[in-house]
């Protein structure tokens, strides 16, 4: 039965190479996602361990002291220490080129503290000029002097967040080994200028002479200075590239799921191609019932066939997925600048995929094998279509799943319940059963939707348009089944939709009814460097602007005291990060704020900093206490829901978990608002701003603006903000329109990502609807001689299958679109306020019907084809 069974894919390669492409796409998908994820790890750890050669000891400052010029000496003396540099963790710098524009390079560039050697003890080579000589002049490296159009003697600007500065190019020297970020080195002394301006330097790169280890070197300056935080460069890149794994499993197993979608979307069409080759093979299933097989020796060989075909699927979906990855790191290099990696996979990213190719081939085909089976000998010797059997019992199952969803729906969005989170699992359990119930009754719905939809779009072609019609009504489950690959993947794409229609409604009506800020000046979205320090203090004396407020992003979490003596607890417990005591304000120096500033592991993201009142920028009302971050005693402001999932109320005692300890503060205002979930006061850090504390906006109010009635700016005022933020290079100046486009924008952007991944599931569905047809042209060979021997011109042929094909095309998206509206409703009303407004993406939904329309057409073209090309003589004559 094996050797038949290889046989027959071996005398059916149309039917087995469109068999495998459905388990190659999502095969590859899910390879790809994985050596991905490992390649950009491996890069990453080793752009890591590049910026950290040889950087044998990190020694970082307590919150708000720096190591002075006593502590830094003394450093420098310990035994064993060959090289000290100055750092901040980030040192990201702006620069200018030889024409004064931005230079705008793929990574941000660093700055440095002027030296003859590297940490490791070699020199730096300079290609022309030489080392800065004083305040006055600065050194690039190539990659920098490149990019600027920049030589020796030309002028050109820096700007730091702390500072700016106008100097002269003195040389250009050879990168470092390993390194990926242009360089720009400066005086030391002015160095501090740009980047430590309180006198304090708050970290030290050390290089060791080989006469101590490095461990020795890092503990004898711990015993020496205990407010310090010491580690060793081994134990940094060590721990930045756990970090960096920890960041990218999110990213592989986002991908993951988007491959597993395109293989489940796949099983529909395997399961299809199989039951359809299945009712081919009838005749033969029964001559081999008749001479002695088993029932159980067909199913077996109908799964053997399936298991074949999931392994070749699998291995070339593997194969394709490692070329997918060597073109996405060479889209890397071409658009931002990053030397393409080796291929880093582990025997996981081979397996992994390899299995689950197999496994959901096998499950789609096991159906059609039990029916193979199942075939009386005597019955099966004649012609039969396994469509007729009756459709009452999956319907009935249909109807039963989608009372599932109706009830699962109606509980989660009647339920009272202050967490999001069970009203979502129901909701998902509602739409995990409408999805069975689409399947399960989608025969009968295909029997009266695509039908009637097949009537609509063939009248104007005539008989054939009938005939058209009628093949979908005659064959319904063959219909629903095709079609329901495409209403999987366009369901999602139209929940998507709708989530993105609703965020961007959310968010432009909070900007024009809520959002009170006139002017809006930022960094770029893809800036490493928050805004400079003296941006604030130049906008705000343009005359003209009558306010302005600081809008602040910084890695720290909003806890319950215990929770952060908890957290903080088991961060010293693995040799990292402060001890701390929450209720008694600031915690011990010495936290690990990483190589960029990051919190330790367990602390929150991004949390937004401000010190104005929100009364009066976003036109909230307070239900308890004072929503003005700017007063002496604020500290954190939150909206009713924050409040009532936390537990919080006015007063309530809470603390600021932040990479160099806790600082304990209270609730100290409530609102009634959706926006600014949480915000707080930048007060409660001192007057000393850290270094992972970077402004982000600042809203500036002017006369005649918002406070006038909405009025526009002022152009004369713009201009002269504008005037005034030029000199920093990175501000980028906005009115409340231009800002709500570019939030919108970003919003597009994060979704075409998602689009993009889903537009796998429907490749996969056009591929469905291409493979169905082709083996129903097949099927009915006989019908088609017979249509052509009666009068049927080979354009009536072609026209029919092309209506076939859209009106099962355009069936799966009504379907599917109806579906996705209806559940992501859902999942906005448990995500959201019950009140919240939500949007339906109508130009999505047009350009989906209209592109299912288009990818019908393009799936019947070969079929079609196919079709006219059939003998009419030959085809008539009975196999």
């Amino acid at each position: 039965m094996l050797r038949i069974g290889v046989r027959t894919l071996a005398a059916h390669k149309l039917r087995l190479a469109l068999t495998v492409i459905s388990v190659v796409l999502g095969t590859a998908f899910i390879t790809g996602a994985m050596v991905f994820t490992q390649t950009l790890s491996a890069a990453f750890d080793d752009v890591v361990a590049g910026e950290y050669a040889g950087v044998d000891v990190i020694v970082e400052a307590g919150p708000g002291a720096g190591l002075d010029e006593a502590a830094i000496a003394d450093i420098a003396g310990t035994p064993g220490v060959r090289a000290v540099r100055e750092s901040t963790g980030l040192d990201a710098i702006v620069l200018t080129g030889a024409d004064g524009a931005r230079l705008r390079t793929p990574v941000s560039p660093q700055g440095r503290p002027a030296q003859r050697t590297w940490l490791d003890g070699s020199p730096v080579v300079y290609d022309t000029g030489s080392a800065p000589e004083g305040p006055e002049e600065v050194a690039l490296d190539r990659r920098a002097a490149e990019a600027g159009g920049a030589g020796v003697g030309d002028r050109i600007t820096v700007v730091t967040a702390r500072d700016r500065a106008e100097l002269t190019v003195s040389g250009v020297f050879r990168p470092r080994p390993g390194s990926t970020r242009p360089l720009a080195a400066v005086d030391p002394a002015l160095w501090r200028r740009l980047y430590a301006p309180a006198g304090g330097v708050p970290r030290l790169l050390l290089g060791v002479d080989g006469s101590r280890s490095p461990q020795r070197v890092a503990a004898a300056i711990a015993a020496a200075h205990p407010d310090a935080e010491v580690s060793t460069g081994a134990d940094r890149v060590a721990q930045s590239s756990a970090d960096t794994a920890e960041q990218l499993d999110f990213v592989n197993y986002f991908l993951v799921a988007f491959g597993l979608i395109g293989l489940v979307t796949g099983a529909f069409i395997i399961a299809n191609t199989f039951a359809m080759l299945v009712a081919q093979r009838i005749r033969e299933f029964a001559l081999l019932r008749a001479i002695g097989a088993a029932r159980a020796q067909l199913t077996r060989s109908v799964l053997a066939e399936s298991a074949l075909v999931g392994l070749v699927g699998s291995a070339l979906g593997v194969a394709a997925g490692f070329g997918l990855v060597r073109v996405l790191t060479a889209v890397l290099e071409a658009t931002l600048g990053m030397p393409a990696p080796a291929l880093a996979w582990s025997p996981a990213a081979i397996l992994v995929p390899a299995a689950a190719g197999v496994a959901i081939t096998v499950l789609g085909a096991w159906a059609p094998a039990h029916r193979a089976g199942a075939v009386p000998p005597v019955a099966a010797m004649r012609a039969g279509d396994a469509a007729a059997a009756p459709l009452r019992a999956r319907t009935l199952a249909g109807a039963g799943c989608l009372a599932l969803t109706l009830v699962a729906v109606a509980v989660a969005l009647g339920i009272d319940a202050e967490e999001t989170r069970p009203r979502a699992i129901l909701v998902g359990v509602g739409a995990l059963a409408a999805l069975f119930a689409a399947w399960l009754a989608g025969p009968a719905l295909a029997r009266i939707g695509a039908a009637g939809i097949g009537r609509v779009l063939g009248a104007p072609f005539g008989a054939v348009g009938r005939l058209a019609a009628t093949n979908s009504r005659r064959n319904p489950r063959r219909a629903a089944a095709t079609a329901f690959a495409l209403t999987l993947g366009l369901a999602l794409v139209t929940s998507v939709g709708m989530l993105g229609a609703s965020m961007k409604e959310f968010t432009t009506g909070m900007l024009d009814e809520d959002f009170r800020a006139d002017l809006i000046v930022s960094a770029p979205m893809t800036s490493e460097m928050p805004l400079p320090d003296g941006v604030r203090a130049a906008v705000e004396q343009v005359d003209g602007v009558t306010g302005a407020a600081s809008f602040a992003l910084a890695p720290v979490a909003v806890l319950d005291p215990g929770d952060a003596e908890r957290i903080l607890a088991a961060a010293a417990a693995a040799g990292y990060g402060p001890e701390a005591d929450p209720a008694g304000g600031a915690a011990d120096p010495g936290g690990d704020a990483g190589a960029a500033g990051r919190p330790p592991s367990g602390m929150g993201g991004l949390q937004p900093f401000f010190d104005g009142d929100l009364g009066r920028w976003y036109s909230l009302h307070a239900t308890a206490g004072s929503l003005d971050l700017g007063a002496p005693d604020a500290g954190v402001v939150v909206n009713e829901r924050t409040a009532r999932d936390n537990g919080w109320t006015l007063g309530s005692d809470v603390a600021v978990l932040t990479p160099t300890g806790a600082v304990a503060t209270s609730i100290t205002g409530v609102h009634d608002g959706e926006t600014a979930p949480v915000m707080i006061a930048r007060g409660i850090l001192g007057v000393a701003r850290p270094g992972w504390l970077g402004v982000r906006e600042i809203y500036l109010s002017v006369a005649g603006g918002a406070d006038a009635g909405d009025a526009p700016v002022p152009a004369a005022v713009r201009a002269a903000v504008e005037d005034a933020a030029d000199p920093f290079l990175i501000p980028e100046v906005r009115d409340r329109a231009e800002y709500a486009d570019q939030v919108a924008g970003g919003i597009d952007r994060m979704l075409a990502v998602v689009y993009a991944l889903l537009g796998l599931a429907i490749v996969i569905s056009v591929l469905g609807i291409l493979n169905t047809l082709a083996l129903s042209v097949i099927e009915r060979r006989r019908e088609i001689g017979m249509l052509r021997a009666i009068g049927m011109q080979r354009a009536g042929l072609r026209t029919m299958v092309v209506l076939e094909s859209v009106q099962v095309a355009l069936f799966g998206a009504v379907l599917g679109m109806a579906l996705g509206l209806a559940l992501g409703w859902a999942f906005l009303r448990v995500v959201f306020a019950a009140d919240a407004v939500i949007a339906v993406p109508w130009g999505l939904l047009a350009v989906t019907f209209a592109g299912a329309a288009a990818a019908g057409v393009v799936a019947a073209a070969w079929p079609a084809a196919r079709a006219a090309k059939v003998p009419p003589l030959a085809a008539m004559a009975e196999d």
